[in-house]
């Protein structure tokens, strides 16, 4: 189990094709929202914003798109999805 982001999903997936992988994403707009929560400043938003969209946009690439809406529930889906692929 790995936990990496982008750059390492693009190093890892030719090394093990068959590899499973899931892509977690928080909801549409609370990215942004948590940013500005943080007061974070206008240019690093729109650049943390830009990067965030790059990578959406290469979400297909992964088996599966994982809403990170509630904690508790990406949890389960994250744990029912190893005791799948490990306990089939």
């Amino acid at each position: 189990i790995l936990d990496i982001d982008i750059e390492g999903f693009k190093q890892v997936r030719p090394v093990y094709p068959d590899l499973y992988s899931i892509f977690v994403m928080t909801p549409p707009g609370e990215f942004e929202r948590r940013l500005r929560e943080r007061q974070t400043d206008e240019t690093e938003i729109s650049r943390r914003l830009k990067s965030a969209q790059a990578e959406i946009a290469f979400a297909n690439q992964y088996n599966e798109l994982l809403i990170n809406d509630e904690v508790e529930r990406a949890t389960g889906v994250i744990v029912d999805r190893i005791d799948q692929l490990f306990h089939a």
